[in-house]
């Protein structure tokens, strides 16, 4: 997982492509990035996950060796 933060408001457009468990990788796709969001969160939990990263990536983790 890769993080990145703007320093300046407007828009930006971003490559992006997604592995996935296996290590197969999807095509670059390119997205529209607005700083600062429009939208808020608003739910706690997606906070504290938003603040705990490597949380996020073992609750993953988890979840994917339940539903496999």
């Amino acid at each position: 997982m890769v993080n990145h933060s703007w320093s300046s408001k407007g828009k930006y457009i971003i490559k992006v492509r997604s592995r996935d468990i296996c290590k197969a990788k999807s095509n670059w796709t390119e997205l529209e990035i607005t700083m600062p969001r429009d939208k808020t969160i608003d739910n706690l939990l997606l906070r504290f996950l938003e603040n705990h990263p490597f949380l996020y990536q073992f609750l993953q983790l988890i979840l994917q060796r339940l539903i496999f």
